[in-house]
């Protein structure tokens, strides 16, 4: 027991001596230890003092589970420390990613002007991005706290609406200039086909996925040409370019939902700390559920992996029509590792 609680005592403080390491470095790009974390460590040297002063058996078994809770939270977030990193990372990307949608918006504002027919579209675009802005603000709070639930929203509610974003930056753009808007589109109809291809050589993608992908893209072409044939006669609607970039959409999500998202961030994560409980405190699982990250609390499920690829609908990867120059998209790889 003795040479357990001196192993378990100099783990304690390698453990604490990395995370105060880290600690500033994670500070400067906006994410915080886990409270959580923070509260065991504090506590540790009463628990240790504890075992150390016990006379008694029954006065080591009170603190023994104290002991062992102290182990798990260690382990279970040393298992995850890397993925604070990867949390800051995407902090900083997503800070470009907005700056280049702000452009965005600035940029077709002075079109609209001329061009009544883009007026709403344009309105809910502008409501579009204040709630992006929002999203990032309230991110960036709870990742000094909580950095569970910041991922979880960073994801879902930030990088996650991307490709709904903009295309609706390509939808006004489509209304104030329909020949580049059009020219766009048939470029996006070419990659989309291109992408398919690629898939289709991979045996684990469903061939069912295959034919609806094929058929989004033949009923974009469809609507492209009804478009033309449309502006020939000066009689095209608003409601038939937003149902065209609506149907990019709709191609976009079927990507994302086998992890082709154009705009999945693909930052690394870091260095996990290692933290082992010695055997003479470790008194097997006391209880299941769920964990902060993933089914059963296991390491690795702070975020999702880092996929996607090049090539968007009007967003940065594109450059050309959303007038958003290639370095500022989300595809580019930031520095990772502790």
């Amino acid at each position: 027991m003795k040479q357990g609680l001196k192993q378990f005592a100099r783990g304690v403080e390698q453990f604490k001596k990395m995370i105060s390491k880290m600690k500033p470095r994670l500070a400067k790009l906006g994410v915080g230890i886990p409270a959580e974390l923070e509260a065991a460590l504090a506590k540790a040297p009463e628990i240790l003092s504890a075992v150390q002063n016990a006379k008694t058996p029954e006065e080591l078994e009170d603190v023994m589970m104290d002991i062992q809770d102290l182990g798990e939270v260690m382990m279970e977030w040393g298992q995850k420390f890397g993925d604070l990193m990867r949390l800051g990372e995407m902090l900083k990307q997503s800070e470009r990613s907005l700056k280049d949608m702000q452009r965005a918006v600035k940029r077709l504002g002075s079109g609209v002007k001329k061009n009544p027919g883009a007026q709403e579209p344009f309105e809910n675009l502008n409501a579009f991005l204040g709630e992006m802005v929002r999203t990032l603000n309230e991110t960036k709070e709870l990742a000094k706290t909580e950095p569970d639930s910041a991922l979880d929203k960073l994801e879902d509610e930030f990088f996650g609406r991307m490709e709904e974003f903009w295309n609706s930056v390509s939808q006004v753009d489509t209304i104030v200039n329909l020949s580049k808007g059009l020219s766009q589109a048939k470029k996006e109809i070419t990659r989309a086909k291109s992408k398919i291809k690629a898939l289709s050589r991979d045996k684990k993608i469903d061939p069912a996925l295959i034919a609806d992908l094929n058929d989004v893209v033949s009923r974009l072409e469809q609507k492209i040409s009804e478009i033309q044939s449309l502006s020939k006669q000066g009689a095209v609607d608003p409601e038939d370019i937003r149902e065209l970039w609506d149907l990019f959409q709709e191609f976009e999500n079927k990507m994302s939902d086998i992890g082709q998202s154009f705009y999945a961030p693909t930052v690394k994560r870091g260095e996990d700390v290692g933290f082992e409980l010695p055997d003479a405190f470790d008194f097997g699982p006391r209880g299941g559920g769920e964990g902060n990250f993933g089914e059963g609390g296991g390491p690795g499920g702070f975020g999702g992996g880092p996929t996607g690829s090049g090539g968007n609908f009007g967003g940065p990867n594109a450059g050309g029509f959303g007038g958003v120059p290639p370095s500022g998209g989300v595809g580019s790889t930031a520095p990772g590792g502790l």
